[in-house]
């Protein structure tokens, strides 16, 4: 039973860690695009 609880907070542990690096990523690729947004628009 304890071992089962710590096999299910590993998962969790490991989802939320999969789920942080995947918004960071989000965010740098929104940041990214919106600096490739202004810098077509300034050149444009």
């Amino acid at each position: 039973m304890v071992t089962r609880v710590r096999g299910l907070v590993r998962v969790a542990e490991e989802d939320i860690m999969v789920n942080a690096t995947s918004v960071e990523q989000g965010i740098t690729f929104l940041m990214i695009a919106r600096l490739r947004m202004t810098s077509a628009l300034t050149v444009g």
